[in-house]
């Protein structure tokens, strides 16, 4: 089956124009609504969205406020609380699409505590895959740079505190580091002040309210991920409520992946358990 890759563009949450990526397949079995992860884009997961839709899945993927194609400035999430208003009117065009058949959620590290506050807000769905949720703050940020971010994020949203940009801890991929380093729609910069508020306040209010997810969950994750440590997989798995869930543990991958030279064997587990929650 020939998967073409649709970029499109959609009036978000406060008339925002946001930017995303289409995969729709010949023979609609449900869909997917894909979030990426902090400072990357939605093309980073063209290779994952074909190999969801030649499973018969609508993938839907935008670029995040502050990332990609939508930023006004790269790197400035000016808000999470928009973000999950902007996939819930994604969510909408999508299920235009796939009618009644079952909706999906998959979310990548900062795209996996995105798709958690959106269940959290707006609930529904048949599933979601969570890979190397960012449920915790990253070890390496030190206090005062949480500090410097809290304070200066309504005066100097823009100002660059923490750095974060590091391709050699996202995969063993030689190769894709140097599309990291080459690629101009990735932040390569420092946290900015506002969108580390965002993303710590994010944390502070979806992680004790874990419990309210019930939806079917396959959370994934490397052993060797020195962004997301990999215990946080285990502490999502078992706060969940879903009576249908499942942990896999990727062994001696990195932060992403998706983008390992086992991209393909990783690929496989998510597709399968997709195909295993499809009806009909």
């Amino acid at each position: 089956m020939n998967i073409v890759i649709e970029e499109r563009w959609f009036e978000a949450h406060n008339r925002h124009l946001n930017f995303y990526r289409r995969a729709i397949p010949d023979n609609i079995r449900g869909g997917v609504l894909l979030s990426h992860g902090y400072s990357e884009h939605s093309k980073r997961y063209e290779h994952v969205m074909r190999a969801m839709a030649q499973q018969g899945l609508a993938v839907f993927a935008e670029d995040h406020r502050g990332h990609g194609r939508t930023a006004d400035v790269l790197g400035d999430l000016t808000s999470v609380d928009d973000v999950v208003e902007d996939l819930h009117i994604l969510r909408r065009e999508l299920q235009s699409v796939i009618g009644t058949r079952p909706l999906f959620f998959f979310g990548h590290s900062m795209g996996a505590l995105l798709t958690l506050r959106y269940l959290q807000t707006h609930g529904g769905g048949a599933g979601a895959i969570l890979n190397g949720p960012a449920i915790q703050i990253p070890q390496n940020i030190p206090r005062a740079a949480k500090v410097a971010a809290r304070v200066l994020a309504d005066y100097a949203p823009l100002f660059a505190i923490q750095g974060f940009f590091n391709p050699e801890r996202a995969c063993r991929d030689p190769e894709v580091w140097r599309q990291m380093r080459a690629d101009p729609l990735r932040y390569k910069g420092k946290i900015r002040a506002r969108t580390g508020r965002e993303i710590m306040d994010a944390i502070a209010v979806t992680l004790p309210r874990l419990s309210e997810i019930e939806l079917p969950v396959l959370v994934t994750h490397g052993t060797d991920d020195e962004t997301v440590r990999a215990e946080m997989a285990t502490v999502l798995f078992d706060a969940v409520s879903s009576t249908d869930k499942a942990i896999h543990l990727f062994d001696g991958l990195r932060h992403e992946v998706q983008h390992e030279p086992e991209r393909d064997d990783v690929i496989e587990v998510w597709t399968d358990w997709l195909a295993d929650h499809l009806v009909g």
